[in-house]
């Protein structure tokens, strides 16, 4: 008797046969063009010139579409959307996503048989019978390692109405998202000095003896979801253990009781609840928020 595995994701069982048979990867990928040289694949659409970082590899078998992803010509949602193929490879990460359950399948701490089955595909990706492995497969290599990270960075967004709120700069935020998309690596340390007043400033902010404990002090004419990004607790102490850098900057270095930012505590309240709001409505293990990642 012949037991079918049973993965979080049904779309799983029709990955294309070199998943369950021993046939050469590269007679599936021809018309990709060879691993040694994947930079030069481009989107199958005729009309579209977009190549790496960001392609999408369909995973239905006998399709040959590589598509754009929605950071460019969203051609590869388009893809899905006009012919129901729900799998699809990122290859610059080889990660795995379902347009149907709406999540990335494969995932480490997830389902066994899952993260097996996605694996089986990853592994033949990175073979190479060469001594010294071609740049491209080096590249992959590089940036399946912060598979396992941006999994888990991308459930940064979640936030509670009782969560303490801290903020990152616009600029961390542009090059975080990038690393998140799979588009580059991970950037280098946060910096947030964008959003202190200095302290020969801090009278023109109504605020000349700054905060109690020497805490910086927020600058007032910031805006939310323009100059920065709103996060719990929790995602900035994990952020700060991965990149490092400051200074932290959160509710906290904000006065509450001077008028000139009244409006900045305003701002940030609504943003917040827009937040929170959006993580209540959204299906467990979707994506969606502005720093995850999208095909």
């Amino acid at each position: 008797m012949v037991v079918m595995r049973k993965f979080t994701c049904g779309n799983l069982h029709f990955f294309k046969p070199f998943l369950n048979v021993k046939l050469s990867i590269q007679s599936y990928l021809d018309q990709y063009g060879s691993l040694s040289c994947v930079d030069d694949i481009k989107c199958s659409d005729a009309s579209c010139s977009y190549g790496q970082p960001d392609l999408w590899m369909c995973m239905t078998k006998h399709c040959e579409s590589t598509g754009c992803g929605r950071t460019k010509g969203q051609h590869a949602m388009l893809h899905y959307a006009a012919q129901s193929h729900h799998i699809s490879l990122k290859i610059n990460t080889l990660e795995v996503w379902c347009y149907q359950c709406i999540k990335w399948v494969g995932k480490r701490g997830k389902h066994p048989s899952e993260v097996q089955r996605v694996e089986q595909i990853v592994s033949q990706f990175l073979a190479s019978n060469l001594s010294s492995p071609s740049r491209t497969i080096q590249s992959l290599q590089q940036h399946k390692i912060f598979n396992d990270r941006r999994h888990l960075e991308r459930e940064m967004y979640q936030l509670n109405e009782e969560d303490k709120v801290y903020f990152l700069s616009v600029e961390f935020l542009l090059a975080w998202r990038k690393f998140l998309l799979g588009n580059e690596m991970p950037p280098e340390n946060i910096n947030n000095k964008s959003l202190v007043v200095n302290r020969e400033d801090w009278a023109y902010v109504g605020s000349p003896d700054g905060l109690p404990g020497g805490l910086e002090l927020m600058n007032p004419y910031m805006a939310p979801f323009h100059d920065f990004g709103i996060i719990s607790e929790a995602s900035w102490l994990t952020l700060c253990k991965y990149y490092g850098g400051g200074p932290a900057m959160s509710e906290d270095n904000i006065p509450k009781d001077n008028p000139v930012y009244f409006p900045l505590l305003q701002e940030i309240a609504t943003g917040k609840q827009r937040i929170v709001d959006q993580c209540k409505g959204r299906k467990p293990n979707a994506q969606g928020s502005s720093t995850s990642s999208s095909l």
